[in-house]
């Protein structure tokens, strides 16, 4: 309880109007019942009841404190079962990071055995940036307003400052404005590449794209590799209007709605899966274990 246990005998006692009553139902002898009104009165500094031969009333300061006691109580028990509600839920829930660029939804996908098989686990479901700049990545975000998120994994897991559990491996993949003949094709070849602009990140942000890079370079000069900054919404905006096309995966599928995603006939993939913290709770830290054990393994 988060107040002083003996207000309950001092609500007892005006409510009996007799020590000697309120001394029954609590199951204690008188003397033992007054000691604890006395203890209250003292710690309290104030006197709390006019004691007379004909029994006791309240002392003015005795009315305010009654008036106020059973609300003091009432708001305890209110906080401390909040506070266990809180407890229960904080050990079963696992916030999870959504945006259009970190959508949550192929994670949920992914996760569907646990989750059947733990009805207790809760995942909450919170909104994040879809900026990559240090300050509002999402990166910044764990272990605070978010315990995970799914994401592709750079080649320097966000210069190490988290660690990613890999559920999959996605095809890379060419989205293509819809306008753009391309978008036709059911699958690309490299030579239908020619003469265009792809954009993708820069060198040495993620390996397995910078494989994709070296072969292009090497293999097909007239495709033309336009450099971009870790994707954001503007760089999808900026391939629509230019009529440009973007190395892409499925989970960015609805990223644009003029943007189509087409496979690409080459076997390059890149990792994804869950981000978290170098130094997550425990109930992050069992969740981890929890897929690596049903669903990596």
């Amino acid at each position: 309880m988060l107040y002083n246990s003996q207000l309950n005998y001092f609500i007892l006692a005006v409510e009996e109007g007799s020590f000697t009553k309120a001394s029954k139902k609590s199951f204690l002898s008188p003397a033992a019942f007054i000691k604890h009104i006395n203890k209250l009165e003292e710690d309290l500094g104030i006197t709390l009841f006019n004691r007379t031969p004909r029994g006791i009333t309240l002392t003015p300061a005795g009315k305010t404190v009654f008036q106020a006691a059973k609300q003091i109580i009432a708001l305890s028990n209110q906080t401390i079962a909040a506070a266990k509600s809180q407890e229960t839920t904080s050990n079963n829930s696992i916030k999870v990071g959504n945006s259009l660029l970190y959508p949550s939804q192929p994670l949920f996908d992914q996760l569907l055995p646990i989750l059947n098989q733990n009805p207790q686990l809760q995942l909450q479901v919170v909104s994040i940036s879809n900026s990559t700049d240090t300050k509002n990545s999402p990166v910044n975000m764990l272990g605070d307003q978010i315990d995970i998120f799914a994401g592709i994994f750079p080649s320097d897991m966000w210069n190490h400052s988290c660690q990613g559990l890999k559920l999959a491996n996605l095809p890379l993949r060419i989205a293509v404005p819809r306008n753009n003949d391309l978008a036709n094709k059911r699958q690309l070849e490299l030579g239908d590449l020619q003469n265009t602009t792809l954009f993708m990140v820069e060198p040495n942000s993620t390996q397995y794209i910078d494989v994709v890079r070296h072969q292009l370079e090497k293999d097909y000069p007239d495709i033309k590799i336009k450099t971009v900054p870790p994707y954001d919404i503007d760089t999808f905006n900026r391939v629509v209007t230019d009529n440009k096309l973007i190395l892409t995966v499925d989970m960015w599928l609805n990223a644009h709605p003029s943007l189509k995603t087409v496979p690409v006939n080459w076997h390059y993939t890149v990792p994804w899966g869950i981000v978290y913290s170098l130094h997550p709770s425990k109930n992050v830290e069992n969740f981890i274990k929890d897929v690596d054990d049903n669903i990596v393994n």
